[in-house]
């Protein structure tokens, strides 16, 4: 299990390696946006360290099903959250994390985030399509 800080690290080196992606504060917690639209964030929930993620609401229904993630507080059916103080797999975030390509537009327009996520397979791992 890393210490938070290294799970904050490797979050924001994987949030802030997509284009158009920055980092800010808000709510005394680091967000990840792309173009103006937050994808992600980290932050303590009851105590704990949690990362957020805002996915389609079939997605969170989905990974609500397994046992390391939960509902943001604040999510309202769009957002996702894991326990950041156990054994993450970092390919699911990963997959979690990675923003759409934008669809016309400029490239500055607000992207949609998470695409979708194929069922959970026979070995639990969601498959991103």
């Amino acid at each position: 299990m890393k210490s938070s800080g290294q799970v904050l690290a490797k979050l924001r080196k994987m949030c802030l390696a997509f284009p158009e992606t920055s980092e800010s504060s808000s709510w005394g917690h680091p967000n990840f946006r792309a173009g103006k639209r937050t994808f992600a964030t980290f932050e303590r929930v009851d105590g704990r360290p949690s990362i957020a993620f805002r996915l389609g609401p079939d997605d969170v229904k989905r990974l609500l099903r397994r046992k390391e993630f939960f509902t943001t507080p604040y999510g309202r059916g769009q957002w996702v959250s894991v326990w950041a103080d156990t054994a993450l797999d970092w390919r699911l975030v990963g997959d979690l994390l990675e923003p759409e390509l934008p669809r016309g537009g400029s490239q500055t327009d607000d992207h949609g985030i998470g695409g979708c996520i194929a069922p959970l397979g026979e070995t639990g791992t969601a498959v991103h399509i």
